[in-house]
């Protein structure tokens, strides 16, 4: 037993003894090399790459090529990975030499195995396409729109539709149309598509068919009957009048007769009417006349003679229609002579009418020996343009006279086209004048109005007001003008308005000249909305900017705000001005911007406000927003972004000027030099200019002090070499001094008496500067003094 066991462990690392052995002999015969590589670990994937369902499992297996690997997969590690196809397939381990996958489904896969042993390490990849199950093709199914039968007239157009074809199990790859039977026709060119299409079919009866082949050939056919009738098409009816009348049959006219135009475009016909043929048809060949246009669907006669004794003309309209199907008519002329005479008019008696009436009844009365086919009441002269009621008539009526005389004309003209005519005076006249009322309300206004309107039309007089004239006090400012010369007219336009009260004289006039004045007072205020504008000047010209640009720029500058203000729910702009800078060419944009509160705009829409209240954009957060806007900035050429109105405190020492955008300061103030060199621009007045002055003259003084002090010392020095021999002397002697002083020679905080006071005051003091040789030898003989008292 003991031997058994000893022969399998002999055979169980065999192997590993060999490889071993083989190693070291490798190493024996072969030195190492300076660097060493490691060779990879070859192997190979079994397993197939396409199966077709249905199917339980497919396996995939890693195989060493060399066969002593094979032996030691023990050592080795596994892992498989799937990188495609991730649902496909499921496996029971993904850590061993063998893969096994179930719960297959169509698609496909892809896994990636790493064998790894030690510092060696080999990735390689499988595909595996799995294929559906196999089923039977099922053949197509071929759909015809509209079903069979089709009924349509001539001429129509004709679309059958195959979209509606399916395939079950693939899909349609082509389409074929046949023309089984029935007329030739012209068929389109393209016969292969889902829809045809078919114009012009002639009456008749076709059989149309479609075949239908899907992925797998198969096919399927399917027919529709269409029916073609013909279209119903009625003779047409011939008709003849005399052009502006409905009479047909006969007509009677009279003489002087230039032209007479008989009319046959009266004629029907259900679909057209394609040919006019005129005839004279009578036989009075002794009467000749002239006639045009027999061809057309109007005749004109000309050169007309009377044929009382002999008989009417005669003419006939055939007309003829698409199918030359016809139709005639006949129409009798009756030319009377030319024995018309003009008619007789009266206009009636002039009138006088007194004001305040302002109105006068308009009779004439006519003779004539026919018929009178036209009345007209016309004004021909008078102070001023009435106004005729029902002038076609015999009896008119004229309104709104003024006082003066007018000239009407009364006209008539009878049958045979003859015409009289009478005139009538009226006069308008007034027992006695009063002076007109001028009467027009104050107006208050909002900037930023641009117009205004002062109302003089509620003005009046007992005759009426002929003249307006609006005069504008001396202090009105020259800007505000009028619109449209309406400064002679009842109400006065005015635009260019400034803030302020100003005032104008309304002065209106009667027919005699009286007059009347009244003075009126137009308020401009700034509203919230004025004095919160901003304004922006644009490297842009004026006739470059079009109302589609206008558009962008305000949804940018809508947008840029809404999306800064959190409690906005939507920012609307309006702008006021677009103007140019006359100095630089640039565009002047001015607006202001509002907004509705969200909470707000959702309450009203619960109580169905029509309109929600808008809260007005404060301008210096409007400003702040936009100058941080740099895309809009660079997009739209913007070189500056300011409040309309300026908006800086001047340290409370001066005002703003609102067209610079800079501080005015006060008399004794400036702005800082350090803002104004940096910005270019003088935005504060904190600086006085007292103490500046002071300043300056203060530094300016103590330099010339200084810069005279230094020159003096320098000249005296080089006045007198004797001091430059004696000043390292006194130096040297004021240093053992020094020292002296600090060596103790009493207790530490003893009070000194009077004479070292009198030499540390000595060593502080500027003697050695003196000019005068005594002194310097009197500190001397004192400190001498001082050293034979120690």
């Amino acid at each position: 037993m003991i031997f058994y066991t000893k022969i399998s462990l002999i055979f169980i690392f065999l192997p590993f003894i060999l490889t071993t052995a083989d190693y070291s002999v490798e190493s024996e015969e072969v030195p190492p090399p300076t660097t060493s590589t490691a060779s990879p670990i070859q192997f190979s994937i079994e397993g197939p790459s396409s199966v077709q369902l249905p199917i339980e499992s497919v396996t995939f297996r890693v195989v060493f090529k060399d066969p002593l690997w094979s032996n030691q997969q023990g050592n080795f590690t596994f892992y498989w990975v799937p990188l495609d196809g991730v649902g496909n397939g499921y496996a029971g381990a993904y850590d061993s030499p063998i893969l096994e996958l179930t719960k297959l489904k169509p698609g496909k896969l892809k896994y990636q195995v790493t064998v790894k042993s030690g510092t060696l390490e080999t990735k390689m990849e499988k595909d595996l396409e799995i294929l559906a199950e196999k089923t039977e093709n099922l053949k197509p199914h071929a759909v015809i729109k509209p079903a069979s039968p089709i009924y349509i007239d001539e001429h129509s157009q004709l679309v059958l539709e195959g979209e509606g074809s399916r395939d079950d199990d693939g899909k349609i790859v082509t389409y074929e149309w046949h023309l089984k039977k029935g007329p030739s026709v012209q068929l389109p060119t393209a016969l292969n598509t889902p829809i045809l299409t078919l114009n012009n079919l002639q009456p008749g009866n076709y059989t149309f068919s479609l075949k239908v082949t899907d992925d797998a050939e198969a096919t399927d056919e399917i027919e529709v009957d269409v029916f073609v009738s013909e279209e119903r098409d009625d003779p047409p009816k011939a008709h003849i009048s005399r052009c502006g009348d409905s009479a047909t049959g006969s007509i009677t006219v009279r003489l002087p007769l230039n032209e007479l135009y008989l009319c046959g475009n009266s004629s029907t016909d259900d679909i057209k009417i394609e040919q006019y043929s005129w005839a004279r048809v009578d036989t009075l060949s002794n009467l000749p006349i002239d006639y045009t246009g027999s061809s057309t669907s109007i005749l004109k006669l000309t050169n007309i003679q009377p044929n009382e004794l002999s008989g009417p003309y005669i003419f006939q309209l055939e007309v003829i229609d698409g199918k030359g199907q016809k139709d005639s008519t006949k129409i009798s002329i009756f030319v009377n002579k030319a024995e018309n005479q003009a008619p007789k008019v009266n206009a009636g008696k002039n009138a006088t009418v007194i004001l305040p009436e302002s109105s006068a009844i308009l009779d004439g009365a006519v003779e004539d020996d026919g018929t009178i086919v036209e009345y007209k009441w016309q004004q021909l002269d008078g102070p001023s343009q009435s106004s005729i009621l029902n002038g076609d008539k015999s009896k008119a009526t004229a309104t709104e006279l003024q006082e003066g005389i007018y000239k009407f004309e009364f006209i008539v003209i009878d049958d045979g086209g003859l015409n009289s005519s009478s005139i009538v005076f009226i006069n308008v006249e007034r027992s006695h004048n009063q002076p007109p009322i001028a009467n027009a309300k104050n107006v208050t206004v909002t900037l930023p109005r641009s117009i205004v309107a002062l109302n003089g039309s509620l003005s009046a007089d007992d005759a009426g007001i002929v003249e307006y004239k609006w005069t504008p006090f001396d202090n009105v400012p020259a800007c505000i003008s009028p619109l449209d010369n309406s400064e002679s007219q009842p109400v006065l336009f005015l635009n260019g308005l400034v803030e302020g009260e100003f005032l104008f004289n309304l002065t209106v006039f009667d027919q005699q000249k009286a007059s009347d004045t009244v003075t009126v007072s137009l308020t401009i205020t700034n509203g919230n909305e004025r004095l919160n504008s901003v304004e922006i000047y644009m490297d842009q010209k004026i006739e470059d900017i079009t109302y589609r640009l206008r558009r962008k720029f305000s949804a940018r500058l809508s947008a840029a705000l809404t999306a800064q203000i959190s409690d906005a729910s939507t920012v609307f702009v309006h702008f006021t001005d677009f103007g140019q800078d006359p100095k630089t060419g640039n565009l002047r944009v001015v607006f202001h911007a509002e907004y509705s509160l969200e909470g707000k705009e959702k309450e009203q829409a619960r109580d169905s406000s029509p309109l929600p209240k808008l809260e007005v954009v404060d301008v210096r957060r409007a400003v702040k927003i936009l100058q941080k806007e740099s895309t809009m900035i660079h997009e739209f050429s913007i070189k500056e972004i300011e409040p309309l109105y300026c908006q800086r405190s001047c340290s409370h020492h001066g005002r703003c000027n609102n067209f610079t955008k800079e501080c005015i300061c006060e008399t004794y103030w400036m702005g800082s030099l350090f803002t104004t060199l940096a910005t270019g621009k003088q935005l504060d007045c904190s600086w006085s200019k007292l103490y500046f002055v002071i300043i300056i003259c203060t530094v300016f003084s103590m330099t010339l002090i200084i810069l005279g002090c230094s020159t003096a010392l320098r000249r005296k020095f080089r006045r007198y070499p004797f001091f430059n021999r004696l000043i390292p002397c006194l130096r040297d002697a004021k240093d053992r001094l020094k020292r002296k002083r600090f060596r103790r020679t009493r207790k530490r905080y003893e009070r000194l008496d009077s004479d070292n006071k009198a030499v540390i005051n000595m060593m502080s003091s500027s003697s050695l500067n003196s000019e005068s040789d005594e002194s310097l030898f009197e500190s001397k003989n004192l400190r001498e003094r001082n050293n034979i008292r120690e």
